[in-house]
């Protein structure tokens, strides 16, 4: 039986914005003003190291998040009455100068652990649409022949600029790019390291470098010493102590309503819990996905809207659910026998961990377009219930329907577009933005969902923000 542990080392999160502007032109002259050097959008992993950084450049910045907190891909449950914290999104991280130092510049001490103490379950696999078990299942964790095409593009773990023309394998669905390789025998194993972008055989084989990077598959490396986790197993600590860093610059549960830019800076209108204000700022570095609907507010020129409106996304999410009655330290795995590979068909729930509390399981869940939450949430707990049935048979009717403690919805997750989009150089225009109108860009959908990768790029991006300064 093969172990199989997905990290999930992704960062960055959705922070959708409100469409409407308001349409009184002297109510809005009229709002508090800020003035800033740089209004970042999005509190998620990159927007946060970035102002971060800015702040202790001696640089003000605002940062814009509709969320509550801090965070993005970043969640971390409280369990009631105990100092026990279950982190259900981000788990590990690469071990990468640029993320130890972070985390050491707020004095959170870091672990490094082995994947043999990762702590995802016994793995059993099972088709989660019926229960049935999947006895003596196999598939290949070797990534080596991946890894050795992965080092023939170094670049894609820094640089969002593609050769012209675009290397013929970037633009190769992935299903193909295995076969090409005779890799298939490791697709189940990719899949599971890939949760969240949707339906992968058809995806571009670019999407997967760029993520599947150097970074990942060192910690997925048996003879590695494994992932960075925090010491006190609580991701979420970062983000407090950066919103705190922040103060009242920190402008959570908020959204940006309109926004005019030019060479010369922005003016950033923003509606918050206590009412709306303009923020005037020199340089506006946007951190959040860029969907054309996220970015409409920013009013768009044609350049910058023939490009975002190209970008789809598939959906991940990820809760934790509250059981009783499964075997202890057991997990499981969502497995079709009547599919090549194996492969589950999304809409569908990956997989349900077990966590550091017993009766208490992490559950991850994909999609291959946005699903709109409360379907999600029932999916997972009806799969859940099923799946316990299927493994306690009648002893399943003394215990309580399983619960939903808490839920995080990705949405949208893994960018992408169309392999002739990039083949015509999407990404080298995508490039060609920054700094343009005083805007800046990161995050996954510039780069990649590797931690590391993000936090390098965002790095070197606010340098050069101010290299001709």
């Amino acid at each position: 039986m093969k172990y199989l542990v997905t990290l999930s080392l992704a960062a960055g999160l959705s922070v959708s914005i409100a469409n409407a502007v308001p349409g009184n032109l002297a109510a809005r002259a009229s709002y508090p003003t800020i003035r800033r050097d740089v209004v970042v959008i999005g509190g998620g992993s990159s927007g946060t190291y970035a102002a971060v950084k800015l702040r202790r450049m001696g640089k003000s910045v605002a940062v814009v998040e509709r969320q509550g907190a801090f965070g993005g891909h970043t969640t971390t449950y409280h369990v009631p009455d105990s100092d026990i914290t279950i982190d259900y999104g981000v788990q590990g991280y690469g071990d990468v100068d640029v993320i130890r130092n972070l985390f050491a510049s707020f004095e959170i001490p870091l672990d490094q652990v082995p994947l043999s103490e990762t702590g995802f379950g016994i793995p059993n696999y099972m088709d989660f649409r019926n229960g049935q078990t999947i006895p003596d299942f196999n598939f290949s964790t070797a990534l080596a022949g991946f890894q050795a095409q992965s080092e023939r593009y170094p670049y894609l773990y820094y640089s969002t600029r593609l050769p012209n023309p675009v290397p013929r394998d970037f633009l190769l669905p992935f299903g193909e790019f295995l076969a090409k390789y005779h890799l298939e025998n490791t697709t189940y194993n990719m899949f599971y390291n890939l949760e969240g972008f949707g339906d992968l055989l058809s995806q571009a084989t670019l999407y997967v470098l760029k993520y599947f990077n150097r970074e990942y598959l060192a910690v997925l490396d048996p003879d590695y010493e494994g992932a960075l986790v925090t010491t006190r197993r609580y991701n979420q600590e970062l983000y407090e102590r950066a919103q705190e860093l922040l103060g009242d610059d920190a402008l959570v549960s908020s959204r940006v309503v309109s926004a005019t830019r030019s060479n010369s800076g922005v003016r950033v209108v923003v509606r918050t819990p206590n009412g709306s204000r303009t923020i005037v700022a020199e340089k506006l570095l946007i951190a959040m996905p860029p969907l054309a609907s996220n970015m409409d507010p920013f009013g768009l020129n044609s350049a910058e809207r023939s490009l975002f409106t190209k970008f789809k996304a598939s959906g991940w999410y990820v809760g934790l659910v509250r059981a009783d009655g499964l075997p202890e330290s057991f997990a499981y795995q969502n497995t079709r026998p009547d599919t090549r590979h194996n492969l589950p068909q999304l809409p569908a729930l990956y997989q349900m961990s077990p966590t550091v509390v017993p009766g208490i399981y992490l559950v991850r869940y994909g999609s291959l377009g946005q699903t709109p939450d409360a379907t999600v949430k029932r999916d997972m707990l009806r799969t859940f219930n099923r799946v316990r049935t299927s493994v306690l048979g009648q002893q399943s009717n003394q215990f309580r329907p399983a619960e939903l403690l808490a839920f995080s919805s990705h949405y949208p997750f893994n960018l992408h577009v169309a392999t002739n989009e990039i083949a015509r150089g999407f990404y080298n225009k995508l490039d060609d933005l920054q700094g343009r109108r005083s805007t800046w860009y990161t995050g996954a959908a510039i780069i990649s969902h590797g931690t590391g990768a993000l936090w390098n790029f965002t790095d070197n991006l606010v340098d050069r923000m101010y290299e001709e300064d």
